[in-house]
């Protein structure tokens, strides 16, 4: 028995056509979806940033771009040395690497210090310090202070927008409709 089909040449052509857009499109919306997303955490970060001449929150950025193998990365940071040190603490820092960053990778916005003696104009040699370029803290006159607290502030921005960013990949997602 043999069945033969007929006719369909240009129905597959239709199909690989809209196979073709619905990939170009959607590798567009899915770009465009990763900035936003950028943007917006970015936006949130600066938020909760701890602010004292406002350098680590001025420098907040994000980079979206896509790689060779067309995977689409957004990065969000910052470039000040002492970044990781107020987002993370010094508590856990030794040789200039992080050994331990908690025991939950979620960071709420409950967990971060909102309030610091230098926020409120009460600095005090006490309360005050400065990080030097090996992570250690360092009084204002230059001795060696207590372990800066961590200060999260990228963490609980993410988490924040967590859920907005899904939506807004499910939604980069959907198919386009049909055209006749």
């Amino acid at each position: 028995m043999q069945v033969t089909i007929t006719g369909l040449d240009r129905e597959m052509q239709k199909f690989s056509e809209a196979l073709e857009f619905w990939s170009q499109e959607t590798q567009s919306r899915l770009l465009t979806a990763n900035r936003q997303a950028g943007q917006y955490w970015v936006a949130e970060a600066k938020k909760r940033c701890p602010v004292d001449e406002g350098r680590l929150r001025n420098s907040i950025r994000t980079n979206t771009y896509r790689d060779s193998e067309g995977v689409i990365t957004t990065e969000v940071g910052s470039n000040v040395d002492y970044a990781p040190h107020i987002e993370f603490g010094t508590k856990w820092i030794a040789g200039g690497r992080v050994k331990e960053l908690g025991l939950v990778a979620e960071v709420t916005d409950a967990m971060a210090i909102h309030d610091w003696p230098a926020k409120r104009g009460e600095a005090t040699d006490a309360t005050s310090a400065m990080i030097d370029s090996r992570g250690r803290r360092r009084t204002a006159k230059g001795r060696f202070a207590t372990v800066q607290e961590q200060m999260p502030f990228l963490r609980p921005a993410f988490m924040k927008i967590r859920q907005w960013v899904i939506d807004r990949f499910n939604a980069a997602l959907v198919p386009p409709p049909p055209k006749n």
